[in-house]
């Protein structure tokens, strides 16, 4: 997904934490202000630094299916940092999270790319 295009054009992008799973994300707001994109960030989420660009690589199959088999577990409200959002071997799990989402962030600048990683 291109967030920006050309000299001119600029996005804002605010990084959120909320009190339900999942708790992280960042929000991409577009130069007229309006929201762009939302990503929510998963344990299951691959991040990666390429250059001056941020690679967000989501499973959105593997993550349905993975909340629904958690939320299925309990009838309550789960907290958001529940035992039941926990991920088993997590690290071996490549190759089975399935077909995966891409979205690139571009930054200009040292300091732009020091606050995408964060």
């Amino acid at each position: 997904m291109v967030l920006a295009k050309g000299d001119r054009t600029f996005v804002l992008i605010l990084y959120f934490s909320r009190e339900m799973y999942p708790v992280y994300g960042f929000c991409v707001l577009n130069d007229q202000g309006s929201i762009h994109h939302i990503q929510h960030l998963y344990p299951e989420d691959d991040i990666s630094l390429h250059s001056n660009r941020l690679k967000v690589q989501s499973y959105p199959d593997f993550t349905r299916r993975r909340l629904l088999l958690a939320r299925s577990s309990s009838t309550e409200i789960l907290p958001k940092f529940s035992d039941v959002y926990v991920i088993p071997n997590l690290d071996s799990l490549d190759r089975s999270k399935g077909t995966s989402k891409t979205v690139e962030l571009s930054a200009v600048g040292e300091d732009m790319i020091g606050v995408l990683v964060r």
